[in-house]
């Protein structure tokens, strides 16, 4: 049966896309033509040149006309269209002059008709593919549009846009280099310069432009072609601000490929006026967005309508349909599809946008901003019920929305709306984490709404009541990051608003937030006066809710002063209501009190009960930071039982959690945070690493200070009780000096030093589970610097290391710095520090002025000055004194006299060492070679910002690695050991896909192996490879091996 194929083409911007998208059709056809298949050929017809519906055969009969080798169809008799019936809606295409000549010719013929550009003929292109396909049984069409054709016998196939690169990737050539479209960057931009190469300072430029045109051919050809006269990175710096750097320079171009303006606007033009005006409103959207918004935005159409236009957007490949990969996790809501407009059509649309007029734009917007209303409105109360998850979850898909809703309102100075929405939006943001972020908000709201004030006292004033709500939630975000004094303010100026308005409930409410500060500040008397003031006003109200809410924390300030019976009845009288009411956050807020409080008094059992049932719900609610304070107290209440392995566990995930409360999680719940990591070290005590708990007591007494925290008195005795303990295992000068290094550790450094600790003692209880500190610890000195010895776990990979070495230093991978058996990276406060240390490693005497030009390139000589100074001394400081860096006459160098070991160093004599043996030994080489490659986790300086001296080290180094794993492949092929062999060349080929030397190992390895085959696609893979992507043919060598090794399995 005859067939259609047709391409919907997404990114259909120029006749170019189909010569290299369609190249595996073309290459078929040829083959079928051989086959007699297609004997007559395959024939391209252009009809971006045909405006008229009936001059559609004319233009494929002058196509086949133009064709060297078909003037004979002319010749064929035209037989008569008497005994052919064109259906009604074909007749402006049958009455055609040409149509009985095209339909004689094509009849008897087998072949391929591509009719390139069908998007502005439909329908009419439609009828006419069904006639020719109804006529020509040995007929077959290729048909590229941006929509379907919608015939009978069509079959569509998507062409996607080229692949991208992420933003991760855009900083490692060979990866970059495997991208479709940076390897059709490349490939024009060669075409035009023939120098043109894609250095490592371009790999990101070139991966960046990619991305930010969507991967759409004709645009990174345009772009490509600007080579000329600007580099990469001007170019993808230009299309930032704009795409009118995007113009074909030659005259032979058809003008709507001339530019990408050109382009966009040629598809803008076939859209309906309706669908123009969806596209352009649709183009405010930066985020991907939903049939709901779309509706509230789309003021030309009715509901069924929409649809409508959207599915024709869509179909126009104006508006992009995501899949479930291309959605972030945020993004997915279960059966509900989302879209987005690609980057350079929502710039193209927001200037339609413009040019439409300031009144669509206002409206549009302020649509816009009606819905994101209308949705957080509609979610704020849900949160914390049964369908909080869901509603939490489809805030946070729209977080973008919320921003620009938020942004627009600010700078149109509609203060009083936006912060009513951010009041509403608080739950959000304190359940999911968003602590810093809401506090911005806020703060640059409020301030924003005085300045403008003070600016014109004649304007209107704002809105008394959202300005108190607004300050109302700041002040709960400035609590939770320890700021009390200025969360003290801020809810003190809400309730001077509030007694203004004679608002009774939002005096209530302020009361209760100032008697939570109070309590969480321990100044239990003032928290007491503030509760029972707005436990009144709420019983006045009958607001039941709101009683309950002070009666929950009252329970919680009778724990603080040590009435534990009146903390108990409170708290379960209070959990009993919540379980009426069916409110699972406030639930949850009160089984972590009430387990926390059963544990002080002693009933460590029913305490975790508790716990569990709470940190169930949490997470069942997708409350981050409930969760994280859940798993910090059930490692606690195990530590409590003696259960060790529970414990860590905990801890770990609650380590985990932090990052998902944003990424500046770490330092927005400093009592949080504090628990937690004293937690750990109170776990890594028991196991004997008393000095690493040290460390992190120090450091996490500098940051209770810092924010002004402390703990109950319960929590206090237990906390000195421990330190007690672990002070009295060790040595106390020892102990003092870990305690003060401690204190000198960043949070950042002290949460990494945590977690390192944690994988060392979960990887030992996970293999030596009878290596446990007896349940009272109560070791002697002696024993618990054996226990210490004999428990302390490997961190991560540490290769043997020579007796004696005092320091150990690894630079390969990850840096990482120990001082005997102790990783002491984490006290390097300054990155710089950690530098300085390898770079004077690197390079064996340098002087000041060497060193600074190295690590400060573009500092002026004051900084350095200054700097310098302070990085050599903290520098000094972390590796225990200033003897290990010395000053002789002008030079500084690394004292090598001292022990120590240094795995680059180690590398490289091993890979020396193997040469030095080479065929002489070969068993020996390998041994070395062996252990120098284990030695060789990944590249130099890893965690270190990479500067051009180690940029330069990593190059050399990396060179030497590849050398030692080829060198390892050739000895393995000499010694028999064929399979090994071949893994060996493959791991050089993973790392550098266009290594010749490997690829001949590898084909050497499967002819010994008889694997032919496997040769021959080893030998195409290179050769694709090299051709595709850098425009070159192997090697003479490698094909000299290809005549000759594989001749016999080759084609001619």
């Amino acid at each position: 049966m005859a067939h259609t194929l047709a391409y919907g083409c997404p990114d259909r911007e120029g006749r170019r896309i189909h010569d290299e998208r369609l190249s595996t059709t073309w290459a078929d056809s040829r083959r079928a033509r051989r086959n007699l298949i297609y004997s007559d050929g395959v024939w391209w017809v252009e009809l971006a040149g045909c405006s008229n519906p009936t001059h559609l055969s004319h233009t494929v009969l002058s196509a086949l006309m133009h064709a060297s080798d078909l003037s004979t169809l002319s010749l064929i008799a035209s037989p008569r269209l008497s005994d052919m019936e064109a259906p009604a809606s074909m007749e402006h295409v049958a009455m055609a002059p040409d149509l009985s000549t095209l339909l004689a010719c094509l009849r008897r013929r087998r072949l391929v008709l591509v009719l390139d550009n069908c998007e502005h003929l439909l329908p009419s292109c439609t009828h006419f593919v069904e006639l020719l396909l109804g006529s020509c049984p040995h007929l077959s069409i290729i048909a590229t549009s941006r929509e379907r054709l919608n015939t009978t016998y069509e079959q569509v196939w998507p062409v996607p846009p080229l692949t991208v690169p992420s933003v991760g990737e855009i900083r490692a050539p060979e990866r970059v280099l495997t991208y479709s479209s940076v390897q059709l960057f490349v490939q024009r931009a060669r075409a035009i310069v023939p120098q043109f190469l894609l250095s490592e300072e371009q790999v990101a430029p070139v991966g960046q432009i990619c991305r930010i045109l969507d991967g759409l051919p004709l645009a990174i050809e345009l772009a490509a072609g600007c080579v000329t006269f600007l580099t990469p990175q001007q170019i993808a710096c230009q299309l930032e601000q704009g795409f009118s750097l995007l113009v074909h320079p030659g005259e032979t171009v058809s003008g709507r490929h001339r530019t990408l303006e050109a382009t966009m606007a040629w598809s803008y033009q076939l859209l309906a006026a309706p669908e123009q005006a969806l596209f352009r409103r649709l183009s405010v959207l930066s985020d991907s967005f939903d049939v709901e918004l779309v509706s509230a935005l789309d003021v030309d159409g009715t509901h069924d309508m929409t649809f409508q236009h959207l599915r024709h957007l869509i179909d126009k490949a104006l508006v992009v349909v995501l899949s479930a990969e291309e959605l972030e996790r945020d993004e997915r809501d279960e059966g509900i599809a989302r879209y987005r407009i690609p980057h350079m059509l929502r710039y193209f649309g927001r200037r339609q946008l413009a040019n439409a007029g300031v009144e669509e734009e206002r409206e549009t917007l302020e649509r816009y901003c009606l819905w994101v209303e209308k949705l957080v409105q509609t979610a704020a109360p849900m949160l914390e019920g049964e369908m909080g998850p869901r509603w939490l979850d489809r805030l946070e898909g729209n977080i973008g929305h919320l921003r620009m809703a938020l942004h627009w309102m600010l700078k149109e100075q509609q203060f009083g709306r936006a912060l009513s929405l951010m009041s509403a939006l608080a739950g959000f943001w304190r359940q999911r984490g968003y602590l810093d972020e809401g506090r911005h908000w806020l703060e640059r709201a409020l301030l924003a709404q005085e300045s403008h004030q003070g600016d014109d006292p004649c304007l209107s004033p704002p809105s008394t009541l959202s300005t108190a709500q607004a300050l109302n939630a700041l002040g709960v975000f400035l609590m939770w990051q320890g700021a009390y004094d200025r969360a003290h303010h801020a809810h003190s100026q809400a309730l001077t608003l509030f007694e203004q308005l004679e608002n009774s409930r939002g005096i209530a409410m302020t009361l209760f937030r100032l008697g939570f500060l109070a309590d969480r500040r321990g100044d239990y008397d003032c928290a007491t006066a503030y509760f029972n003031k707005s436990r009144c006003l709420f019983i006045a109200l009958g607001d039941d809710q709101g009683r309950d809410l002070v009666d929950n924390r009252r329970g919680v300030t009778a724990w603080n002063l040590g009435l534990y019976d009146e903390a108990t009845a409170l708290l379960v009288s209070s959990l009993a209501f919540q379980r009426v009411q069916g409110h699972p956050g406030g639930m949850a807020a009160t089984m972590l009190n009430l387990g926390q409080l059963m544990i002080e008094q002693g009933d460590v059992q029913k305490g975790t009960v508790y716990l569990e049932e709470g940190l169930r719900l949490n997470q069942q609610i997708q409350d981050h930071l409930a969760t994280a304070y859940a798993l910090t107290y059930l490692g606690m209440a195990s530590l409590l039982r003696h259960d060790i392995k529970p414990a860590v566990q905990r801890f770990q995930e609650a380590l985990a959690t932090l990052p998902d409360l944003d990424l500046a999680g770490r330092h927005t719940i400093p009592e949080l945070v504090s628990r937690l990591i004293d937690s750990i070290a109170v776990a890594a005590a028991r196991q004997g690493l008393s000095v690493q708990s040290a460390r992190l007591w120090g450091a996490m007494e500098t940051h209770r200070n810092e924010c002004h925290l402390s703990y109950r008195p319960g929590e206090h005795q237990r906390y000195a009780a421990e330190v007690a303990i672990a002070r009295h295992s060790v040595d106390n000068q020892i102990f003092s000096a870990a305690w003060s290094t401690g204190e000198l550790m960043s949070l950042e450094a002290a949460v990494a030093f945590s977690a390192d600790l944690l994988s060392s003692l979960s990887a030992r209880l996970q293999s030596c589970p009878s290596l446990l500190v007896p349940s009272n610890h109560q070791v002697s000195r002696q024993d618990g610097q054996k226990s210490g010895s004999n428990l302390m776990t490997v961190i991560e990979h540490r290769p043997a290391v020579a007796e004696g070495a005092i320091l150990r230093l690894q630079g390969l991978g990850t840096v990482g710095i120990y001082r005997g058996e102790d990783l002491i990276t984490p006290m390097f406060r300054y990155k710089k520090a950690q530098e300085f240390l390898f770079y004077l490693l690197t390079y064996p005497k340098r002087t000041k002025e060497q060193i600074a030009l190295a690590l400060w390139p573009d500092a002026t000589s004051e900084y350095v000055q200054t700097t310098f100074r302070v990085v050599l001394y903290h520098l000094r400081h972390a590796l225990g004194g200033s003897q290990w860096i010395l000053r002789e006459q002008q030079f500084y160098a690394f004292n090598r006299s001292r022990g120590y070991w240094y795995d680059v160093e180690a590398f490289t004599a091993l890979t020396r060492s193997a040469r030095q043996e080479g065929k002489e030994y070969p068993e020996r080489a390998l041994a070395s070679l062996e252990s120098a490659i284990s030695l060789y986790p990944g590249d130099f300086g890893g965690g270190l910002a990479p500067s051009e001296w180690i940029i330069r080290h990593q190059e050399a180094l990396h060179a030497i690695y590849i050398e030692s794993l080829l060198e390892q492949g050739e000895l393995l092929l000499s010694l028999g050991a064929v399979r090994e062999a071949l893994r060996a060349f493959h791991t050089v080929i993973d790392l550098e896909r266009y290594c010749e030397a490997a690829h001949r190992g590898a084909i050497q390895c499967y002819l010994l192996l008889q694997e032919l085959g496997a040769a021959k696609q080893q030998y195409e893979r290179l050769r694709r490879s090299l051709e595709q992507d850098l425009a070159a043919r192997p090697s003479p060598e490698t094909e000299a091996l290809a005549q000759n090794s594989l001749a016999l399995i080759l084609p001619d």
